[in-house]
């Protein structure tokens, strides 16, 4: 997380660095978010990693009424 932090916010005030750093630390893994799409009966879903910061949630709903 530091690292992430010192890569793209090392010029920004404290105060969002603090906040960047407090988000980073407060996101969901891949597996996690994965887990979460099994809980919820939605496994057709597929999770990828785009970045070092960003996740990618894509697929198709079997029954996209439902939602």
């Amino acid at each position: 997380v530091e690292s992430i932090v010192a890569t793209y916010a090392s010029g920004e005030p404290e105060i969002l660095r603090r906040d960047f750093y407090n988000s980073l630390r407060a996101a969901f893994t891949e597996s996690e978010v994965s887990e979460q799409l099994r809980a919820n009966d939605l496994a057709q879903l597929s999770v990828e990693t785009v970045s070092d910061r960003h996740l990618l949630v894509w697929g198709q709903l079997e029954n996209p009424d439902e939602f």
